[in-house]
Parts: C-alpha cells; sequence; structure tokens
C-alpha cells in the first residue's frame, strides 16, 4: 500500500471505493489487498440492482465484510428525481427509497447516499423550481422516516452546476439550495456527501467545507477536473487550501474514490500526492520547509554554473572593449610622435 504522507491528518482506513462494473462478491477481495476499508455499492448498476438483492446473497456479502473487516455503504440510482411532481411517480421514487434504505440495514451499511434530483425548465422559472424544491422536502421528510426506523443515515451529495442557456437543471448545485433544505429536513441522520469536483466547478471546494463542516460525512473524489491527470485537465481544485481545511476540521470521516479511467489505487496515490504537493508548496512559500534534498541541490548548482557561464560571457565583451581602446590610444600616441618628430626635423631645417 502506498504510504500516507506524515504531515496529513487523514486515516489510510478512511478511503472507500465506488463500484459499478464488478459485483461486490469479485471487487472486495482486490480492493482489500489493495488495503482499502469502505466500499460503496452502486445499486443503479445491473450487478447491483435490489432485484439482484437475495436473502442468500445478502448473508454472503455480510459475512464477507466481517471476515475482512470491511465497511459499506450504499449509492442509489442517478437517475432518480426526488422532485417528480407527478404524484404516481413520486411515490414509486419514495418506495424504491424505503426499499434501498431496508437493504442497506440488512447489509450493515454506514450510511445511504442519494442525488436530489432535477428539473427541466428555462433557469428564469424560479417559481418552478420553487415548486420542485417543495416536492423535494415532501419526498425526503418520507424518506428520513423509513432512515430513523432502520437507523440508516442518508448523505445527500452536491450537485454541478449546468449552463443556465439550458433547460435541464440539478438540484441541490449551489449552497444555498443546500441550507434551505438542511433547515427544513431537521433529522439528526441527514448529512451531505461532498462531491469535490462539482463543489469546485460551483463556489468553490472551501465555502462548501466552511459551511457544511458539521454535516459532511463523507468526501467524493471522482477522476475529472484534474484529480487524476493534470497534464490534459486543469485542476479546479486549490490542494493547499483544502488540505489546511481538512486538517484544520479535523476530518476523520470517508473518502471515497470514484473513478472509471485508472485503478482505484493509482488514483488514491495521486490523490495524495496532490495533497502533498499542496502542503509542500505553501511551506515553500513561507520557509516553512527548507529544501535539503539532493536533486533540489542539483538544480541549484546547475544555476549557479548558468549564471557563472553567462556572467563570463557579459565580461568577455567588456574585455575586448578594452583591448580595443587600448590599441586605439597606441595608435594615437605613435601618431603624435610622428608628428612632433616631423616638425622637430623642420625646425632644424629652418635654423640650418
Amino acid at each position: 500500500m502506498y504510504s500516507m504522507p506524515h504531515r496529513i491528518k487523514l486515516p489510510r482506513a478512511g478511503f472507500g471505493v465506488h463500484i459499478t462494473d464488478k459485483p461486490i462478491e469479485q471487487a472486495l477481495p482486490e480492493l482489500v489487498r489493495s488495503g482499502f476499508s469502505h466500499i460503496e455499492i452502486d445499486i443503479g448498476a445491473p450487478v447491483h440492482r435490489l432485484e439482484t438483492w437475495t436473502d442468500k446473497r445478502i448473508n454472503n456479502v455480510t459475512a464477507l465484510t466481517e471476515k475482512h473487516g470491511v465497511t459499506l455503504s450504499i449509492h442509489t440510482p442517478h437517475t432518480m428525481n426526488l422532485a417528480e411532481c407527478m404524484p404516481t411517480v413520486q411515490f414509486a421514487q419514495i418506495e424504491y427509497h424505503h426499499n434501498a434504505i431496508r437493504l442497506a440495514a440488512q447489509l450493515k451499511a454506514k450510511w445511504m447516499t442519494l442525488h436530489l434530483g432535477f428539473y427541466n425548465g428555462l433557469a428564469s422559472w424560479k417559481w418552478y423550481r420553487s415548486k420542485t424544491l417543495e416536492h423535494l422536502i415532501h419526498s425526503l421528510k418520507e424518506i428520513m422516516q423509513w432512515s430513523k426506523l432502520y437507523s440508516v443515515p442518508i448523505a445527500i451529495e452536491n450537485m454541478r452546476s449546468l449552463p443556465e442557456n439550458g433547460e435541464f437543471f440539478y438540484l441541490g448545485d449551489n449552497i444555498g439550495d443546500l441550507q434551505w433544505l438542511m433547515q427544513r429536513v431537521t433529522f439528526s441522520n441527514f448529512h451531505l456527501c461532498l462531491d469535490l469536483a462539482a463543489a469546485a466547478m460551483g463556489e468553490g471546494v472551501q465555502k462548501y467545507l466552511k459551511t457544511f463542516s458539521n454535516r459532511i460525512t463523507l468526501i467524493r473524489v471522482r477522476d475529472t477536473s484534474g484529480i487524476v491527470d493534470d497534464s490534459k485537465h486543469t485542476p479546479l481544485i486549490k490542494w493547499k487550501q483544502l488540505t489546511d481545511a481538512l486538517i484544520s476540521m479535523n476530518y476523520s470521516g470517508t473518502i471515497v474514490l470514484e473513478t472509471y479511467s485508472v485503478k482505484p489505487l493509482l488514483m488514491y496515490q495521486r490523490f495524495v500526492d496532490y495533497l502533498e504537493k499542496g502542503r509542500i508548496s505553501a511551506a515553500h512559500k513561507n520557509n516553512d520547509r527548507p529544501v535539503n534534498n539532493k536533486k533540489s541541490a542539483g538544480k541549484k548548482t546547475k544555476k549557479t554554473q548558468t549564471v557563472k557561464k553567462t556572467a563570463r560571457k557579459k565580461t568577455k565583451p567588456a574585455a575586448k572593449k578594452k583591448n580595443t581602446v587600448k590599441k586605439s590610444t597606441r595608435k594615437k600616441t605613435a601618431a603624435a610622435r610622428k608628428i612632433t618628430s616631423s616638425r622637430v626635423q623642420k625646425k632644424k631645417t629652418r635654423r640650418s
């Protein structure tokens, strides 16, 4: 397992992986060998849909997690819309979440993560957005009753903002929406799943951390927006500030890695590297951490050698200039001597 930087106080055991393509029975042993201790099951994936969870499978997965000391959580399908305005469709979605919470309880899941939903319309239709938010409140209150009954905490996930010139918008894509919801859904087991990429595309990660520091139960890191490969994307996350914020708030929750392009272990390594680089650059800026490694020393000597060479190059033309001046003065003095000698000879001839 990749070693955790000692200055960043994030527990290694706090890292988990979001799985979709492989059944958990196949994915779990490999993830355990890589050192991960939490798995988020996407029940929207065909291999994990609600109808696949028979009593036998639930018992087998529970036995596996207990054997390896792994904790679980559930993520509902991202296509669900809890702000649905049609009563029959809304009722069906609430019933689906009831069954998902019951499954989470059977699997002894630590929490269940869900997306709030969306609406179709124009950005200028503020009244329509307010109406969909009211429908969302109704759905959430129903779901939270089941959550309380089965002792399964709920974590709502922030979403990214979509362009205002479109006709499709996510709910929970800004801090104002989330604050408004949390003021009205007053359950102690109602938390936030902070998606770093979505927050960075909106008001910024630091604002989310500051506003919801006591409500964040997990942080999601997706392989987008320069988190994995900054040669192809421009990183939107200020890693130094993120590191400082996590340390200052003494964050001890779970960090879930959601990756589709690279293996989870490689993503973990790169994520921690970003955090470490953010901290080191800040330390160098404040002269808090002196540079003492061989590579940097080698770079410095090369730099000084280059400076010396350039200085020599600059001094060479100056030396040439001095030589030129000396030659010209010599020529002038020789010419002056010739003139004076000729004048002396002329005077001698006149006297004679």
